[in-house]
C-alpha cells in the first residue's frame, strides 16, 4: 500500500500536464464519466464558457487527485512516526515524562523513609 499516494500523485501530475497543454491550445477535451464513453471537445474560440467549464471540471479534478495524495502521504508517514516498529519512530515524550516523575516519587518516597 505504500506505493498508493505516489500513484495517486503522479496521476495527478499527469493530469495537471494535460490541462496546462488544453489551457495553452486552448482545446479541452474530456470523456464523460458515464459508461456511454461520450467524447466531449470543445474549442475556446468557439465556445469560451463551454471551454471554461471543461477546464474547471478539469482543474478540479487535479486538485482533488493530488491533495489526496498528499493526504495519505501526510497518513502514512505520520502513522510511520508514531508506529513502534517502525524504523522512523520518533518516541513519545509522554512516556519519558511519566517515567521521570514516576522516578522523582519513588526516589522521594526513599528519602522518606531514611
Amino acid at each position: 500500500m505504500r506505493f498508493f499516494p505516489f500513484v495517486l500523485i503522479l496521476v495527478a501530475a499527469v493530469l495537471l500536464w494535460d490541462a496546462v497543454d488544453e489551457t495553452l491550445s486552448g482545446e479541452a477535451v474530456a470523456a464523460s464519466p458515464s459508461r456511454a464513453g461520450t467524447v466531449h471537445k470543445v474549442y475556446r474560440s468557439d465556445d469560451p464558457e463551454g471551454f471554461q467549464n471543461l477546464m474547471t471540471y478539469q482543474w478540479g479534478a487535479v486538485l482533488l487527485i493530488g491533495g489526496a495524495g498528499i493526504g495519505v502521504l501526510c497518513l502514512f508517514r505520520r502513522m510511520d512516526r508514531n508506529d513502534p516498529f517502525s524504523p522512523t519512530f520518533r518516541g513519545n515524550t509522554a512516556l519519558d515524562d511519566l517515567g521521570h516523575s514516576l522516578d522523582q516519587r519513588a526516589s522521594s518516597a526513599d528519602d522518606r523513609e531514611i
